[in-house]
């Protein structure tokens, strides 16, 4: 078992001692319970977390000189266009920016293809994805062997309590291989009977499920506002291949999606921000746009409207305008995700400000967050009034 002797001299060590102490003595109190939760499970496995983060054998990948050079040019189109205030980054997102997205940004703006290749190529373990991807402290090579296992216990408890939620929300109909994604950015994750169970996988998965379980079995459209580097549109987009997607986001998180897209789907008919479109955007089956592009789509263009914890965090007056749109586009349906500790101000806003959605259903569940502990979150579903 693990106890705090295990940390004194590492934490010593280290600089910043006082909020490295913190971080690991929680982990030290989360391992423990995880240990206590799962000590009868044969998925308890300390290695399958060492296969999981493990480098794969050769890192590699073709450069796709053509595909980044369109990525560039759709997010100098997209970062250049007049963005309204509204639709600017949250404080949150500019914190983001400030630490962790400048080299990448620098390589979008310059067309720097050999830069951008390399971040892109290993997106999930670089720094480029912070903030759409849950980072865990494992990723750092300088942990001791014993730090190391405590981290390596919390992150596979996190991952077993994801993946038990993930079954009951989707009625155990699936298993593990459904989670297998793409090699594309270089994943990590837990390696469970073969299977790598990509960080963030079992959640995603799950909302694509519940879209495709709520979309017509004829051709539909589906808007996602927020989508990050489009882990969820993956599972959507294998199961329903006859959807169109419509990705709106910011400009350096639609870049990342069209590459991970792009790589993902190779035989996909998918558009960027600022190339042409002779026919409109049903000839396509992805479309990735800047969130100014919101007020240009038509009314009741959508037959679903998804968000996850994008709209969350807007300011109240922000998400009003959202809200607006919102109603404006969906045909049907309008599904959100967000904290459960905002979901009574979110409720009240629907309420007040769009009538015509009416909500159908209230589900809550928890999904674990890397080195934050547990998540208590907030299912809504709105129909869209047909009086």
């Amino acid at each position: 078992m693990l106890n705090a002797r295990h940390l004194r001299h590492p934490v010593r060590a280290a600089r910043g001692a006082g909020r490295l102490l913190r971080l690991h003595l929680g982990a030290l109190r989360r391992a423990r319970t995880g240990q206590q939760r799962y000590k009868d499970d044969p998925r308890f496995r300390l290695d399958a977390v060492e296969q999981g983060f493990r480098p794969p054998a050769s890192s590699s990948q073709p450069h796709d000189e053509e595909l980044l050079r369109r990525i560039c040019g759709a997010y100098r189109a997209a970062s250049h266009s007049r963005a309204a205030e509204l639709y600017t980054p949250t404080q949150w997102w500019a914190a983001i920016r400030r630490a962790s997205l400048g080299q990448v940004i620098r390589a979008l703006e310059a067309g720097d293809l050999d830069d951008l290749h390399y971040m892109y190529a290993n997106f999930f373990r670089d720094r480029c994805s912070d903030g759409l991807v849950g980072k865990n402290v494992l990723l750092n090579p300088s942990l001791s062997r014993t730090v190391a296992r405590i981290h390596q216990s919390v992150y596979l408890t996190e991952t077993l309590s994801n993946l038990d939620t993930w079954k009951s929300l989707t009625s155990n109909k699936f298993g593990l291989k459904d989670l297998i994604g793409p090699d594309t950015g270089n994943p990590f994750g837990v390696e469970l009977d073969g299977t790598l169970v990509r960080t963030g996988a079992a959640y995603q998965h799950y909302c694509a499920d519940r879209i495709n379980g709520l979309l017509p079995d004829k051709e539909a459209v589906i808007v996602e506002i927020g989508g990050g580097f489009g882990g969820m549109a993956y599972y959507l987009l294998r199961y329903r291949p006859q959807i169109t997607y419509l990705n709106f986001d910011l400009p350096e998180t639609l870049a990342l999606a069209a590459y991970y897209l792009t790589k993902s789907f190779p035989e996909r008919r998918i558009l960027l921000y600022g190339e042409e479109s002779r026919t409109g955007l049903r000839e396509f089956d992805v479309v990735l746009l800047p969130l100014t592009e919101l007020p240009a789509m038509t009314a009741m263009c959508a037959d679903l409207i998804f968000s996850s914890h994008a709209m969350s965090d807007l300011q109240p007056e922000v998400f009003s305008a959202y809200l607006s749109q919102v109603s404006r586009m969906a045909r049907r349906y309008f599904l959100y995700q967000g904290m459960n500790v905002t979901s009574e101000h979110i409720q009240k806003m629907v309420l007040d400000e769009c009538p015509s959605l009416l909500l159908r259903e209230k589900r809550q569940f928890t999904f674990s967050e890397p080195n934050q502990g547990d998540a208590s979150q907030v299912e809504l579903l709105y129909e869209k009034s047909r009086s």
